[in-house]
């Protein structure tokens, strides 16, 4: 509620000092949580678990999580180079396939629009899965796989237009047609070469256009999602090592919004020109969560604090102080839910 009271908290050590990775299930009873090699069902309800499985993943990285209406009945899971499907009722394994033949390797997922294909991405490479059956169905090398530090970084961030998928990773950001795995077009962007970032991305139609905004290494990019033409690049606010400067983007009511370890900042879309900057001196963390909520409100999680910010002014609205630590933060069903050091918290309710 508007007071924020908190429902429920249990300690969980199988996540001890691990990030974790949040999904809520599409009928809103359950928690999925995916951490430290091991993939929990949660009762919202009660906060019991329901199952839990052994997941072989990278130690103290999240599981990337999954679920789509047209398979309500089944969640995706991915880490450590693979994606595997499971049961959501009972956690049984459908099936599992290989990203890449390399161990300790992060895996970022994303789903189409309709459901019907999955798409896969690890060091370089990005593969097309078949939801029902675990099948590649084609597959896309990006940046050659190596054991350097530029492909370890290949962390690709994934983003759906239609029948298209726009990548960003280490040094580039593309475009692959999924009906066949070809390549659309590409960017090479020297900041990105230069340093180890994660690309964040988000999409949004902007006069008419798909626009697909990015950042990282302290710098905003737009990009036309038909052609690659970048139309503009603007320089943030960042700290003296652009690698640990990973921003975050979401938008709202045609308004784009981006945080950074000391900074949330509001855009107009088709121009870069800000709306307004507040300053988050304590907020400290390379990679915060950002989130748009239903009541008109902007939240901004990292370092130990959780801030809720008015989207129109960017004024601050309320603040939580946890203890040091960075909170993984997810919103569904007018819920916020949180992890920290190895505690699953709440889920608060939204105001409104």
């Amino acid at each position: 509620d508007s007071s924020y009271s908190q429902l429920w908290e249990r300690e969980m050590k199988v996540f001890d000092k691990k990030y974790a990775t949040l999904l809520i299930s599409l009928d809103h009873t359950m928690l999925f949580v995916g951490s430290n090699a091991s993939l929990c069902c949660i009762d919202i309800a009660t906060s019991e678990s329901r199952w839990m499985k052994g997941f072989k993943g990278i130690t103290g990285c999240g599981i990337t999580l999954m679920q789509h209406p047209a398979h309500e009945g089944q969640i995706y899971a991915a880490g450590n180079g693979k994606l595997k499907c499971f049961e959501v009722s009972t956690g049984k394994k459908l099936w599992s396939t290989p990203v890449v033949n390399m161990s300790d390797s992060l895996v970022t997922t994303i789903f189409s629009q309709r459901g019907d294909w999955i798409c896969a991405a690890s060091r370089g490479t990005i593969v097309r899965i078949s939801p029902r059956t675990g099948a590649i169905e084609w597959k896309y090398v990006a940046k050659e796989t190596s054991w350097g530090r530029s492909t370890a970084m290949c962390h690709a961030t994934l983003v759906v237009s239609g029948d298209s998928l726009m990548f960003g990773m280490h040094g580039r950001i593309g475009a692959v047609d999924c009906s066949r795995g070809s390549l659309m077009w590409t960017v090479r962007i020297a900041k990105l070469r230069l340093h180890d970032t994660v690309v964040a991305m988000c999409m949004m139609k902007v006069d008419g256009e798909n626009i697909l905004f990015a950042t990282a290494a302290g710098v905003l990019m737009a990009i036309v999602c038909k052609t690659g033409l970048i139309t503009y690049e603007k320089d943030l606010f960042f700290g003296h090592k652009l690698e640990i400067d990973q921003g975050a983007l979401d938008h709202a009511d045609g308004v784009l919004y981006c945080a950074m370890c000391d900074h949330v900042v509001a855009f107009e879309p088709s121009t870069g020109s800000p709306y307004w900057a507040t300053h988050f001196p304590g907020l400290g963390t390379a990679m915060p969560t950002l989130l748009t909520t239903a009541s008109g409100d902007l939240l901004v999680a990292g370092g130990g604090e959780v801030h809720l910010l008015d989207q129109a002014t960017g004024e601050k609205v309320d603040h939580e102080s946890l203890q040091r630590t960075f909170p993984i933060v997810y919103q569904g069903h007018n819920m916020i839910t949180m992890v920290r050091s190895g505690q699953t918290t709440c889920p608060h309710r939204c105001p409104g």
